[in-house]
């Protein structure tokens, strides 16, 4: 039968003045009386996990804190007069992992006051208390069980929001971490529990939570921090951590470049990290690798912010890919430099970013994709067949166009090389627009093919979806790269005219049908997107250099 608040008042009063005045007693009596209020009545499982159990097991837990403090502060220089006190805690503490397997006591958990008392217990002066702390925490809020109802997950979100927006969670899991790294010898599971926190608070998909929890914090300067302490922090540990920035910056990527920026160390930490790769063989798929492509995602998605980019110039980045370009033992590697360096040369104004990569001696080392790409070997591919390293370096040389002033000596440099040696790389990318222009109209043969057999009745809404992919068809056949190509070809002819003759007049017709193309779909685009996105400020970029290509052309 439950009591009204009246009595509850009433049983607090009557406590004698004696134990009503010690705050561990008057607290335990304030969590029975709270949880009788609000028992849980159920089937089967509630007989062992219901509200009476979870009255036993936190007044055990709020004894078990009292009893420490009171020792502590009276032995305060004899900790063996205490030690048992804390032997007692870790079991009360470790008891309440429990609470995993019955998730609708959490929100009674929450409202009995022992929640705050448990992240307390994460600044303990013993560390076998703080880490048994953060354990516990870290699997009340394991949201990633697959056996979990939607009842029992939503327990669970409301737990963590409460640990985020009540108790300062990512500050606390902050502190606890750059505790880890004062000392002598990193405790290795205890930072993984604390890594598993923030990768439960990513699996609630709530952009605002997480943010709210770690994107105003130390925690990013703490994994960048990480990644590139291998002496002192562990290999397990330094994978986790570049997982971890990695799976950030996937959820929230314009949050966490921002966040890069804060700390002008981030990136240059970044790069001193990535270029422990420099010569290195390694073994493909292994822990290794997976570390380096995530830090190559880390960077890549860095830069985009423009402050960070400033980072990235000032601490010779760009000199850094190119050295990885040359020395590079796997073509993965010569992969991931070219994509941050296609990310170094985007947004909305990258002069600097272009006139550095010319200045470190930049086109030497990104015409080579070309021609090794040109060889014998690639011969025997499909003439459809374009590879990932030409399709980077088209959209080096794309981008390079679009910033290099015009008349400038080095955008002369760039064009200079389609000139020498008897127009050779002129030539190449011709054959690149034919091959791509070839497997592009083959695929829209196909897809009118389909439709003409397809049934005319479908839904709008299978019509939308058979829509979307046929354009990512379209687009695995290479009609994205066929569009820069064409980009690149119509910015030759605009400034030497001359090339006509080699690049021919049926082709610029067609240039120039695809620059109308273009210009179509960025408008729609634009109109489409309300945001001011990186994607949506790169669309009316590309918008104008393409209608000012254009209007030159006709």
């Amino acid at each position: 039968m439950q009591k009204t608040d009246e009595n509850e008042h009433e049983q607090v009063e009557n406590i004698p003045s004696s134990i009503h005045d010690d705050p561990a007693v008057r607290r335990q009596e304030q969590i029975r009386a709270y949880i009788e209020e609000n028992e849980i009545a159920g089937g089967e499982d509630e007989e062992v996990y219901n509200a009476a159990f979870l009255n036993k097991l936190l007044i055990s837990f709020e004894k078990a804190v009292s009893l420490n403090i009171e020792l502590r502060e009276k032995y305060v220089d004899e900790p063996l007069k205490f030690m048992g006190s804390e032997e007692e805690l870790d079991t009360a503490i470790k008891s309440l992992s429990v609470l995993s397997n019955a998730p609708k006591l959490l929100a009674l958990f929450i409202k009995s006051g022992s929640t705050e008392t448990l992240m307390s217990l994460v600044a303990h002066e013993n560390t076998d208390i703080a880490d048994e702390a953060i354990k516990v925490t870290s699997e009340l809020l394991d949201i990633e069980d697959s056996d979990l109802s939607e009842e029992d997950a939503e327990d669970i979100t409301n737990f963590g929001h409460y640990l985020v927006t009540s108790q300062n969670l990512g500050s606390v899991i902050v502190s606890f971490l750059q505790q880890k790294l004062m000392l002598d010898e990193l405790d290795t599971e205890a930072v993984a529990d604390a890594l598993r926190i923030i990768e439960n608070l990513i699996a609630f998909e709530e952009s605002d939570l997480f943010a709210k929890a770690f994107l105003q914090t130390d925690l990013v300067s703490w994994l960048i921090g990480s990644l590139n302490d291998s002496r002192h922090v562990p290999t397990a540990i330094r994978n986790n951590c570049a997982e971890l920035l990695a799976s950030i910056l996937v959820h929230f990527p314009v949050a966490f470049s921002q966040d890069m920026a804060k700390d002008s160390s981030n990136i240059d930490r970044l790069l001193q990290a990535i270029a422990t790769i420099r010569g290195k063989k390694i073994k493909k798929n292994s822990d290794e690798e997976g570390f380096f492509k995530d830090m190559f995602d880390i960077l890549r998605i860095s830069v985009r912010n423009d402050e960070a980019n400033a980072q990235f110039l000032n601490n010779e980045g760009i000199d850094l890919m190119l050295i990885l370009i040359k020395d590079a033992q796997h073509n993965w590697i010569v992969e991931e430099a070219l994509k941050v360096l296609i990310e170094t040369l985007k947004g909305t104004d990258r002069l600097e970013s272009a006139l550095t990569f010319i200045k470190s001696g930049g086109l030497k080392h990104l015409f080579k994709v070309f021609h090794s790409e040109s060889s014998s070997n690639s011969k025997k591919k499909k003439k459809s067949e374009t590879t990932l390293r030409q399709e980077l370096g088209v959209q080096i040389v794309a981008l390079l166009l679009r910033w290099l002033p015009l008349d400038s000596d080095e955008r002369k440099r760039v064009i200079k090389k389609f000139v020498v040696n008897n127009f050779e790389k002129l030539h190449q990318f011709l054959q690149i627009r034919d091959e791509l222009k070839e497997s592009v109209a083959a695929e829209e043969a196909r897809q009118r093919q389909e439709r003409d057999e397809d049934n005319d009745d479908e839904d709008d809404l299978r019509h939308f979806a058979n829509e979307i992919e046929l354009e990512e068809q379209l687009s695995r056949a290479g009609k994205d790269q066929l569009q820069v190509v064409n980009v690149i070809l119509a910015w030759l002819l605009v400034e030497y005219p001359e090339l006509l003759d080699i690049v021919q007049a049926s082709r610029k017709a067609e240039i120039v049908a695809s620059l109308k193309e273009q210009i179509e779909l960025l408008k729609k685009f634009i109109d489409d997107e309300n945001d001011e996105s990186f994607e949506q400020r790169e669309a009316k970029l590309d918008l104008d250099l393409i209608s000012t290509l254009y209007n030159e052309l006709m």
